[in-house]
């Protein structure tokens, strides 16, 4: 096998399976898909999905995904290694979707609005595309976490290109303003034990962090459920309904 072709191979090995290491991003995603709920047959839209590993999960769940994302390179590994009969990417902004009004049942996007620079577009977009009665499930960086001190909020904004930080509030008000009505959000991370988890996991940097799976997932599950504050956090996980 060619070299070229072997690094390519094992790229998308990698690309197939890090998600599932990744602590943090597997916590999101359990509180993700406690609200979105797929169901075989829906017509879900996965919003700046990046490589597309959450398009898979949710078609191998029965769900026909289309994941979308402006970064023609990722669409094109994520058309590779996980395109299916009902699933497949293209390359499209968020703030100018290319569906038909009423196109989908619902919306997901993993951490994503904080990057967008015109957020509530945006969330006009996924109102749009969505058939009445349909939900959106958003997950974005909030870290209202007391003591995380401005320097690491400088530095986790400037280092993942974040526009903005929300509250729950910030969220609400933009989510009705678009007119989707709220229905409920929940903090991931929101205990001592996950945030130190997850400042630690920073700290050593990707793909190093993924070591810490085996013992930080449990841990960091156990202690948001044991001692998780209900008003702070670092990621905000929010589900609304898209009105007619």
């Amino acid at each position: 096998m060619p070299l070229d072709n072997w690094q390519r191979d094992l790229k998308d090995f990698f690309h197939r399976h890090w998600h599932r290491w990744h602590f943090v991003r597997a916590l999101e995603w359990k509180a993700i898909e406690t609200y979105l709920q797929p169901q075989p047959g829906e017509r879900i839209a996965d919003l700046a999905c990046g490589l597309g590993y959450y398009t898979a999960v949710l078609s191998r769940k029965g769900c026909w995904v289309v994941g979308l994302d402006m970064h023609r390179g990722a669409m094109a590994t994520a058309q590779r290694i996980f395109a299916s009969q009902r699933s497949h990417f293209t390359v499209a902004n968020a703030e100018h979707l290319p569906f038909p009004t009423a196109a989908f049942d619902k919306v997901v996007a993993v951490c994503a609005l904080e990057h967008f620079t015109a957020d509530v577009v945006a969330l006009a977009e996924m109102q749009r595309i969505l058939r009445p009665g349909g939900r959106v499930v958003l997950s974005v960086d909030s870290f209202t976490w007391p003591g995380l001190g401005a320097k690491f909020l400088q530095t986790h904004r400037r280092r993942y290109a974040v526009v903005r930080y929300y509250t729950p509030e910030d969220l609400r008000q933009k989510l009705s303003e678009v007119g989707f009505q709220w229905e409920a959000g929940q903090y991931v991370l929101n205990s001592a034990v996950s945030v130190g988890l997850t400042r630690l996991s920073f700290a050593l940097r990707f793909p190093t962090y993924l070591l810490l799976y085996p013992l930080a997932y449990p841990l960091a599950r156990w202690a948001d459920r044991r001692w998780g504050r209900t008003d702070a956090g670092l990621i905000y996980v929010a589900c609304a309904q898209a009105q007619s």
